[in-house]
Parts: structure tokens; C-alpha cells; sequence
């Protein structure tokens, strides 16, 4: 197996959150927490240098009303941190508190309509398909229950198999290798990603990753502040066999599924043609810019988060505004519930993979595809 993986979303905000939380001291003097969270994104932010002049003025008329809110005492300044940082509304720039959540762009609620709550499950669907339900990449199900499913979903014998991320909001995109690895069957290439160099980023990343530290350590030209370095050209998936099973498979996505959960939709689009995406909505959008570093405020001590790193899909080609769309977009109900139970979803696809998979066979057989 080859392939270029550094790219790791929210890998290293979690390695950064678990292991690595140390304090931040200032450079310069600053008024409050929310005068340090502004030098931060100026300055550290992989995002703000692609702001457009027209986005630059409205920006500077935002920070202007948020500042004026926080000395008028509507805001206190840890709160215009949260309504500073939603302006941009990229979630991989935030705080690192519940209470800010409806700042951001919030996906489909789902569990209005029904009951919702993915769970982790590794089960025949019928003789013929198998279900794989893959709800996190936050590693819960953890890696030996992910290689397990698929040792169970080989033993089964089953022609089809649907891995299910419906609610897969992210973490780190190595829990879900074994399935890309399952349902390769082609060389791919990915876009790559650039880091954006400043010294506190570069820091940063050392204490969080000595393979990214490394990595950046070979770019000669220091001198230079606030660069988009280009870290990964390409990266590149070519695995040395392809499995006989799946025939056919199915992806099924929906709105909660974002960052890493994201990052496998695309890799998997791109190197599995015997994989067919289905779902009703786009996904969430939360890829573009990413990797983000924690940083602590130095008043209130709580976390903001920022990304060092934007994908070289921008400025055309971007997801975050959209999301990823399904191959085939469902127009059936929503199932009565969606927990660990093989849903009406679930159901509907298997039969839907069988009937396009009798018809290939049709056409296959059919006498103008018959060598006589």
C-alpha cells in the first residue's frame, strides 16, 4: 500500500487536546482575551490570508461592532471571542465551549423528526448484504472493532456491503484505513495541502507532531512570516491488491458527517468505483481548511482552536459551502429511527444494490455484449 496521508483533519487537534494542552504566553500586551484572539487569527489563521478585499472590509467592520460590544459591556470578552471567531463560520475556528455552539452553522437536526442517535454496528443485512454503521472517527468504535468488522464482514460471504457514516462528525482519518483499503479498487490522487508558516504555528506543531515538525523542517527559508508553504503536493492511494468483496457497495452519508468523516467520502469516491454514496443531504462542509492547533486565552483560560493548513481545492473547488452531494440522493422518508437497528435506509439500499446489480448482469449477458 502507498499512500500520502499526512493530511489528518482533526488528528491533530486531538492529539493537541489530549496530550499537549500547555499554556500560551502572550508576545504582546494585550487588553483582553479577545484582543489576543484577534493577533491570533491575523496572524496564525491558515484562512484569513484568503480573504478577499471585499471580506476584508466587512471583517474589519465586524471586529470594529464586536470590540464596541465587548467595552459597552454586552458582551464579555471571552463572548466576543465567540462571536469574533463565528463571523469567519469555519468550525475548525472556534472556542472550545458548548455554550457558543449556535454561533456556527448547526447541520440538520435530525433528532426532531426521529429518533437519532448512530451506534456502531457490524451485521448481516440479509444472505446477500452486510451493514457496517461507522457513526465516529473520534475512535469510538475503536480500532479493533473496525478491524473486526471487516474480518466478520469477509467471513459472511456477503456480495454487498453498505457502510453506513450517517452522524460520522470527524476525528482522525486513520480509524477508518481498513474500510478505504476494503473498498479500493483503483489508483487515485487527492489534492494536497498547504501549512501556513509562522513561527508560533511551527512551534506548535513540534509540540504536537515531530513527523509534521520534520516535514516543515526541511523548507530552507525561514526567514519569511505568514506563508503558505506548500507542504503536500498530492496525495496518492494505491493499495497492492483489491479485494473480490464487496461486487457492489454503498456509502450512506448525511448532514452530521464532516471533517475526517468528509475526507473519507472523498477518498473513497475517488479510489472505489464499485462504491455508490447515497443519502438525502449534503454533508456538513468542514474540510478545506483544517489541522488545527488549541491555544489557550490568557484571561479566561478557555481554548480557541485554529487551522494551520488549506487544501489545494481552494478557491475553486472547495466544500465547505456545500458539503459533499450523494451519488444518488434519496427521496424516501427518514427511517423511524436510526440508533443500532438496520433501518428502512438501510433496507431500501440493499435492494436497490441488487436490482442495479441484476441489471448489470442483464446488460452484460444481453446478445450485442456477446462475442459470438
Amino acid at each position: 500500500m502507498t499512500i500520502n496521508h499526512i493530511h489528518s483533519t482533526a488528528l491533530l487537534c486531538m492529539i493537541w487536546v489530549l496530550f499537549s494542552c500547555t499554556s500560551q504566553s502572550p508576545t504582546e500586551n494585550f487588553a483582553d482575551d479577545l484582543d489576543f484572539a484577534i493577533h491570533e487569527v491575523e496572524y496564525n489563521y491558515a484562512g484569513f490570508p484568503l480573504l478577499t478585499e471585499e471580506e476584508l472590509a466587512n471583517y474589519e467592520i465586524m471586529k470594529a461592532a464586536v470590540r464596541d460590544s465587548v467595552d459597552a459591556g454586552v458582551y464579555t470578552p471571552f463572548d466576543g471571542v465567540g462571536h469574533y471567531l463565528a463571523w469567519f463560520q469555519q468550525r475548525h475556528l472556534r472556542t472550545c465551549w458548548d455554550a457558543h455552539n449556535h454561533l456556527w452553522k448547526r447541520p440538520t437536526d435530525y433528532s426532531s423528526v426521529f429518533p437519532y442517535d448512530p451506534q456502531a454496528v457490524s451485521c448481516k443485512v440479509d444472505d446477500d448484504t452486510y451493514l457496517i454503521r461507522f457513526p465516529s472517527c473520534m475512535g469510538d468504535p475503536d480500532d479493533k472493532w473496525i478491524k473486526q468488522s471487516v474480518k466478520d464482514y469477509k467471513a459472511s460471504g456477503c456480495k454487498f456491503l453498505i457502510l453506513d457514516i450517517r452522524g460520522n462528525g470527524g476525528g482522525a482519518d486513520y480509524h477508518y484505513l481498513p474500510y478505504l483499503e476494503l473498498l479500493y479498487d483503483t489508483p487515485a490522487t487527492l489534492d494536497g495541502l498547504d501549512f501556513f508558516y509562522t513561527k508560533n504555528n511551527l512551534r506548535r506543531i513540534g509540540k504536537m507532531s515531530w513527523v509534521w515538525w520534520f516535514r516543515l523542517s526541511l523548507f530552507k527559508d525561514k526567514s519569511k512570516e505568514r506563508v503558505l508553504w506548500p507542504f503536500i503536493e498530492q496525495r496518492d492511494i494505491e493499495y497492492s491488491s483489491i479485494s473480490t468483496l464487496p461486487v457492489a457497495a454503498a456509502l450512506i452519508i448525511d448532514n452530521h458527517v464532516a471533517s475526517s468523516g468528509e475526507a473519507m467520502v472523498l477518498e473513497i469516491q475517488a479510489s472505489s468505483k464499485r462504491t455508490t454514496v447515497y443519502g438525502q443531504d449534503n454533508t456538513y462542509g468542514l474540510l478545506d481548511i483544517s489541522n488545527c492547533t488549541e491555544v489557550e486565552l490568557p484571561y479566561s483560560k478557555h481554548f480557541i482552536l485554529i487551522p494551520v493548513t488549506v487544501s489545494h481545492r481552494l478557491p475553486d473547488r472547495g466544500i465547505d459551502k456545500t458539503g459533499i452531494a450523494p451519488d444518488v440522493r434519496l427521496d424516501i422518508p427518514y427511517p423511524s429511527e436510526l440508533t443500532d437497528n438496520v433501518d428502512e435506509w438501510v433496507l431500501w439500499i440493499a435492494q436497490d444494490l441488487k436490482k442495479k446489480q441484476a441489471a448489470h448482469a442483464l446488460s452484460a449477458d444481453s446478445p450485442s455484449n456477446v462475442n459470438n
